[in-house]
């Protein structure tokens, strides 16, 4: 018997179905910390393909290598950053960042220059390379911060404070950008007075507001900055710009009974006690339209998408059992139990709502992120209570692990199936709370676990739960086996392995094939001739094994096909 993944398959070609277009494999998975507890928030990926990872941690016994902060500062946590190779198979670098009290981390990005930039929330009084920052001290007892570190993690360049964090370590988001000037767009949910002033378009409310800066590519000095909100408290979870739009776009949940400029919106009022907006700025920052979306409890809008038909997806966390209903999706009714996770898509004038679902099981759901494909096609990551939260037969984990488990999900764009479903984790609290599509093909999660038998693949890094949690980082491979061939021609190229067999579903023509490691280097190449339609069976070499990726080229129409396969 060979495996598919651990998907026992036949070598008869005719026993295999094409008919399921996606499948969802556990290609990585390791622990990630120390002797206490670990948690990673955010995951990005830099232009050569390296992997970081940002999180917070209370072992002061991490030993990856090439450390910056060599020891932990102090506290009750400090922020971590590591760097991990393409594949996830290493960790190339690894640093603490904080000072002598409390410190964690929240968001990372990778700017055009490749340089690090993380934001986070602390207590400490002091931060490092923080002299010449656009707010070198702490003015209140918890602020957000933003860094600047090198590529490498060998040093941090500048760090700064970015005023007073509403809610202090409650605080779930500060979301960034960064543009392609190097610059730095932070939000942040904050009081009137941040402690620090800068040239604001629109005034603060008394309560709280989301704060948007843009930040200099050194962080000396905030280029400019507004506040936005209504009448009461409002909070921000994800900042996104729409190059066809010349807009941003954020999202949040609100306590105010009216939003500025929500006139002519899809909903003008608040319904419950919070509710989830998206709001849209022009240039500047400037308020241009804002609407609520929600129903009569508890509504949190998490990640805003732009999708590639030029449309909004709007992703969250819904306890109110009358929201928007009517749609063709899967469900247009809160499940029977306390939460459920909610997708939502408009368009970007933030007046129409073309497709909305609820998605959950009997229990509490919580989404943590979410990203679209090329195809338009959502990921959704979390964690769930629900032992019935919809799994489907092509996952690597169906079995759930009281009393929470993360799962990753994958959804179509109109919201009427889920193409993919799998748990993540074991037998106690587990949590997806990131995550990123890889260039290699997989998708990177990132959380943290308590289950000590969670499941690890032979190329972990780190097999131990050290502590009562440890972090984790898991790779997916979510792929189709029905490829699209060409524009306009109708057909498709359908590719899948058995054992040391490739087999293949392709129309007529002149066909190359060629295989690449996980680094991109070319490993096995083969010109195939001209062949007529149909089935196809291709030996592959004895020696290769594991993870590759293997491309369909034709020779006439220079049409490149990849699939992202696994040999054993």
């Amino acid at each position: 018997m060979k495996y598919l993944f651990g998907i026992i398959l036949s070598l008869s070609f005719a026993s295999v179905s094409l008919a399921q277009p996606y499948y969802n494999n556990l290609a990585f998975a390791s622990y990630f910390g120390g002797s206490n507890d670990d948690i990673i928030e955010d995951v990005a990926i830099d232009s050569s393909g390296y992997i970081f990872i940002l999180g917070h941690t209370s072992s002061t016994d991490i030993d990856y290598p090439n450390p910056m902060q060599s020891s932990y500062h102090g506290g009750l946590s400090d922020v971590f950053i590591a760097r991990l190779s393409p594949d996830a198979h290493q960790v190339l670098g690894f640093a603490y960042f904080g000072g002598s009290n409390r410190d964690e981390g929240r968001s990372i990005a990778i700017r055009p220059d490749q340089k690090v930039v993380i934001t986070g929330v602390t207590d400490s009084k002091l931060l490092p390379n923080s002299s010449f920052a656009f707010k070198s001290t702490r003015n209140k007892k918890t602020e957000g911060f933003v860094a600047l570190l090198e590529n490498d993690l060998s040093a941090v360049l500048v760090s700064s404070f970015t005023g007073v964090a509403f809610g202090g370590f409650d605080m779930e988001f500060l979301p960034l950008l960064v543009e392609p000037d190097n610059e730095i767009i932070l939000a942040q949910s904050t009081t009137a007075n941040p402690g620090f002033d800068f040239q604001a378009v629109h005034s603060p409310n008394p309560f709280s507001n989301v704060m948007i800066l843009r930040i200099n590519e050194y962080l000396s000095n905030v280029r400019e900055g507004s506040f936005w909100g209504g009448d009461s408290y409002d909070y921000v979870s994800d900042i996104m710009w729409m190059e066809q739009e010349s807009a941003w776009y954020l999202c949040g949940w609100t306590a105010s009974d009216s939003l500025p400029a929500s006139a002519g919106a899809l909903q003008d009022s608040n319904r419950g006690s919070y509710d989830a907006y998206i709001a849209r700025l022009g240039s500047g920052f400037v308020n241009e339209k804002n609407t609520f979306f929600g129903g009569a409890s508890f509504d949190k809008a998490v990640r805003i998408i732009s999708l590639p038909d030029g449309r909004l997806m709007l992703s969250g966390t819904s306890y109110s059992d009358t929201f928007a209903t009517g749609f063709a999706g899967m469900r247009d009714t809160l499940g029977p139990n306390i939460s459920d996770l909610f997708l939502a898509r408009f368009n970007t004038e933030l007046t129409e709502l073309s497709a909305f679902t609820y998605i959950g099981g009997e229990n509490i759901e919580y989404l943590n992120d979410a990203f679209s494909d090329t195809k338009g096609n959502v990921f959704v990551l979390g964690s769930t209570l629900s032992n019935q939260f919809p799994v489907t037969w092509n996952s690597f984990d169906k079995d759930f692990g009281s009393p929470e488990e993360g799962y990753a999900l994958l959804i179509n764009p109109d919201l009427t199936e889920i193409l993919s479903s799998s748990f993540v984790g074991d037998s106690l609290s587990d949590a997806v709370e990131a995550g990123i599509m890889s260039p290699l093909g997989g998708v990177v999660q990132v959380g943290y676990t308590l289950s000590s038998r969670f499941t690890l693949t032979p190329e972990a890094f780190d097999t131990i739960l050290d502590g009562r949690s440890d972090a984790f980082v898991v790779v997916s491979n979510v792929y189709s086996v029905g490829i699209e061939s060409g524009a306009g021609t109708g057909n498709e190229i359908a590719m899948i392995i058995a054992g040391q067999e490739l087999l293949f579903d392709i129309p007529e023509g002149s066909w190359s094939l060629r295989v690449f490691d996980l680094s991109g280097r070319e490993i096995y190449s083969e010109e195939l001739g001209r062949l007529s339609p149909g089935k196809y069976r291709k030996s592959l070499p004895s020696w290769m094994k594991g993870f590759c990726i293997v491309e369909l080229r034709s020779l006439e129409t220079r049409a490149v096909k990849k699939a992202f396969l696994g040999v054993n």
